[in-house]
Formats: structure tokens, sequence, C-alpha cells
């Protein structure tokens, strides 16, 4: 638990912040709105702080055009600094408590010790845990065929053998040492003694098991990479809940871009529309607009895809092959291949993708008029390049808007607040993303719950 002295330095710290280059506390109501927040912290008035910071930032937005979703951004102590003392003035109720009784009864320091032997019983075991885990661990490989196990029963044999051999290669050695130091050896080495031949043999036997054994372990290296990637291909094949660390596409390293996507390309292109003299676009009508182009170029991406597919399918299965309704016929093994292949080739297809949906884009100009669309080429890319690796998944994942219209309560599981505090949906900010429809979330998306009537 932090001490006052702590929380008093934070806030010292924060208002240095707030009035480093801009002072935003140059006025009487921002002035007046900090001090009350500073009595709230002082006096630990927990449910009336957030309230305070939200007075406090709302002043600032209209006094001097700072919105609160941007003031974290530009003032970076002071956002530390009110995550610092919202956390730091919840009282920990088993501290106060355990505290109290200690006063009543004053025994308190009259406590026993904990010996070794209790602390030892309270160690948790993790012997049972750790065995379940090398078993799970170790049931793939008890899968592999017939080719493993001949070699396994093989490399056995060898190396009983190898072990015979260098034994017996070290009880020679042994021997010759000692007919070396021996005087009749000297006159015997001449006429090429049994015992050096021997030891000849037997080292050229041992160069060869060893040889043998050397090919037998990377024979079992490949039967068990090939057995392992077999069964990885079978586990993680349409079905996304299971990950692929080796593939640099997977759905949870989209969930990371589009995280990125929100806090960087969102930020800069939200600036651009709301800030240029050239647009003069509202902060709700920007949102609605950068909504808009995430849908028109996941649209544009699933068009895109399923054409290329058609087109992959019409080339390698023959006209006779089409169904009466004109729908594809393609076997389930050449669909899957067709789809690996159009996943791989997604990368070099993407810069055409691009392309093709800053095309589309233009019928948003006709929707919300005179836009700066070249100077949200980043964002547009960025959006398409993340819907295109969307749509090569199998299954494909999707985007998660809320079920609940205004004025309903909306699921705090799958949508963050922006930057007021409430559970009353007013409109969506950023949709969330899923593995796969009606699948795990993998990124919360934000929505701007109503403003609390006082």
């Amino acid at each position: 638990m932090p001490t006052k002295t702590e929380v008093i330095n934070r806030l010292v710290e924060m208002q240095s912040d707030l009035i480093n280059t801009k002072n935003l506390l140059n006025n009487k109501d921002t002035m007046a709105a900090w001090d009350k927040l500073t009595i709230l912290v002082k006096n630990k008035k927990k449910d009336q702080l957030k309230s305070g910071f939200e007075n406090l930032e709302n002043l600032i937005h209209r006094d001097f055009k700072v919105p609160p979703w941007k003031l974290p951004l530009h003032r970076k102590r002071y956002a530390s600094g009110k995550e610092f003392i919202l956390s730091a003035v919840e009282p920990n109720q088993e501290g106060v408590q355990k505290k109290q009784v200690e006063n009543r009864t004053g025994a308190s320091s009259a406590q026993p010790p904990l010996t070794a032997d209790k602390k030892k019983k309270d160690t948790p075991k993790q012997g049972t845990k750790v065995t379940h885990e090398i078993r799970h661990e170790s049931r793939p490989y008890s899968a592999c065929g017939s080719h493993q196990d001949n070699h396994e029963t093989k490399l056995h044999h060898l190396q009983q053998e190898n072990e015979k051999i260098e034994k017996q290669l070290k009880d020679a050695q042994a021997k010759l040492r000692k007919a070396e130091s021996d005087k009749e050896y000297l006159v015997e080495r001449e006429q090429n003694h049994p015992l050096k031949k021997r030891y000849e043999e037997m080292e050229k036997q041992l160069k060869d098991t060893q040889e043998r054994l050397s090919q037998s372990q990377t024979d079992k290296e490949y039967w068990m990479d090939r057995m392992s990637k077999l069964t990885g291909d079978k586990l993680t094949r349409d079905n996304p809940d299971i990950a692929d660390l080796s593939d640099p596409k997977r759905p949870h390293k989209l969930g990371e871009k589009y995280s990125q996507l929100y806090d960087d390309e969102w930020t800069d292109a939200m600036e651009k529309l709301t800030e240029t003299k050239e647009t003069e676009i509202s902060e709700r009508r920007g949102i609605d607009i950068l909504i808009d182009i995430l849908r028109k170029s996941h649209e544009s991406c699933i068009k895109l895809a399923d054409d290329q597919m058609k087109k992959l399918q019409k080339a390698v299965i023959p006209e006779s092959k089409m169904e009466q309704n004109g729908v594809m016929n393609c076997p389930i093994e050449v669909q899957r291949s067709l789809k690996d292949a159009q996943k791989q080739a997604s990368s070099r297809s993407l810069p055409a993708v691009q392309e093709f949906v800053r095309a589309e884009l233009a019928s948003l100009k006709e929707q919300y008029g005179a836009l700066p669309v070249d100077k949200l080429t980043s964002f547009v890319d960025k959006c398409t390049e993340i819907c295109w690796g969307m749509v090569m998944q199998s299954p494909r994942m999707e985007f998660l808007f809320p079920d609940e219209g205004q004025g309903k309560r909306f699921d705090k599981d799958k949508f963050k607040e922006f930057t007021r505090s409430g559970d009353i949906l007013d409109f969506l900010v950023w949709p969330a993303m899923v593995i796969q429809k009606q699948g795990s979330l993998l990124v919360k998306g934000s929505v701007q719950p109503m403003a609390r009537k006082t």
C-alpha cells in the first residue's frame, strides 16, 4: 500500500505535467476542479475520484480544446499518476480488519513465528503437475509408426554392441601398454605382435559401429520430425483455437496488429480529420468515417478472396466437373491445397489489394463529401493488410459489432469504455475482433457510454 507521501508526490508531478508547455490549469474553473480533486485524493474519497477526474478532463476539453482521449497521449505523467492514485486509495480491508483485531486483543506481538516445518507444509507440491506435463508432452511421440520402432530397436542393439567393443578395446589397450613396458615386448614388436593387429581391427570395427549409430540417429530424427509435422497439421487445420506457432500470419499475430492499428494509425487519422481547416469534421463524424473505411476494406477483401479462389478452382478442375447450378464440385483435398497456396501468396498479392481498396473508397467521398484520402493512406493500407490476413484464415476471422442498440446495456467483456465511464451504449468507436464467427474474442472493441445524468 503506497504511503500518503508517495500519493502527494504523484499529485505534484501530475500538476507539473498539466502546466508544462501549455498551462491547462490557467483559469478559474480548471484550477478549482484540480483543488477539489486534490482534496478527494487526500481524504481517499474513492467513490468520487473517477467523477472528479472526468470533471477536470471535460473542463480542459471545453476551455483548451484537448479531448479526454487525447490528453493521456501528450501528458504521460498525468496518465500514469491518475492510474497510480486510483489504485492507491483502494483500502486494504484485510489489513484494516487485522489491525483492528490486534488493537482489541493487544496480542499481535505475541504471535509465535512460523517454524520451518510449518512453512514446509504450506509449500505446494509440484511433482504431480510436472509428471502430468511430461506425460502430456510425450503423447505425440508414442504415435510414431513402425519405421521409428524398428530404428529404436536397431539403435538399442548398436549401442550395446558399441559398449561391448569399447570395453574390449580398453582391455586391449591396457594389455598393450603393459606389454610395451615389458622388455620382452621390444623383441616381439618387430615380428608384428598379434595383439597390435587385434587392436587395429577393433579400432576399425568401433569406427564402423559409430558411423552406423550416427546414421540410425539421423533416420530416427527424420521420422520423428515427419510424424510431428503430420500430427501438427492435422490438429491445426480448420481449428483456429490451436495456434501454429510457426505461422507468422496466425490469428493472434493479426490481433496484435489490430491493437497497434487502433493505438497508432487510428489516433493519427482522427487528428487529421478533426484538426485540419480543410475538413473541420466533428469527433463523432470522424469516428464514423474510420469505421466505414474499415468495413469497406473488409468487404472488398472478402470479394477479392472469393473471386481469386474461383479462378484457382477453375484452373485446376476440368469444366466437366462443374455442376449445373454453376457451383464448382471441388474435392476437399484440392480445396485445402488451394487455400494453403492462396495464403502463401497473400503477401505478394497485398499491394494490388491495397490499390483496389483505395479505389473502392471513392464511394465514401460521395457520402461524406471532401475527404483528405491522401492523408489517410497509412490508415487505409494498414486496415487492408489486416483484413486481407483475416480472410486468408480457415475459417475466416470476423469483426464484432455490439448486438445492443443505443440506450442499451453493452457487454464490458467485449467492449471497453472510450472517454466516459458507464454501461449504457451511446455509439460504437471501434469494433472488436474474434477468431471466427461466434468464436473466442481476440481484441476488445471500444464504445462510448452515455453521459450520466447529474
